[in-house]
């Protein structure tokens, strides 16, 4: 049976089809654990958020926070969660500095440490 695109006499390539599908799955699939492992990181391109800037906890998403060396999506939900009972109407900041995300569990100061840098406090 032969497949045709368009009416026109062109056979689609079961194989290459194929390929190109496995292709397509397996980079949608392992490509965010790459870049969430880092390794980008070490290499020519930096991390993700160094290529981007710096993140604001008060006001980050938890996939932006995320992104962060060892913050895994938890953790980043432990940090939003943390900071909407903190101040749930937002008025305040919740982290003034690095050192206030140790309030949250998981986080000590070896992470804060790694994070600082990647960090910013401004409103």
């Amino acid at each position: 049976m032969a497949l045709y695109v368009n009416n026109a006499r062109r056979r689609i390539d079961p194989l290459k089809t194929t390929i190109v599908l496995l292709w397509v799955i397996t980079s949608a699939i392992l490509l965010p654990h790459v870049i969430r492992k880092g390794v980008f990181r070490d290499g020519f391109a930096g991390s993700p958020i160094q290529l981007c800037g710096t993140i604001n906890p008060n006001d980050a998403a938890w996939w932006e926070l995320s992104l962060l060396p060892e913050i895994g999506e938890i953790t980043a939900r432990q940090i939003v969660e943390y900071r909407m009972n903190q101040h749930p109407e937002h008025d305040d900041l919740v982290f003034k500095n690095a050192e206030d995300l140790t309030g949250v569990r998981g986080i000590g100061p070896k992470t804060v440490e790694k994070l600082a840098p990647l960090l910013r406090f401004t409103e």
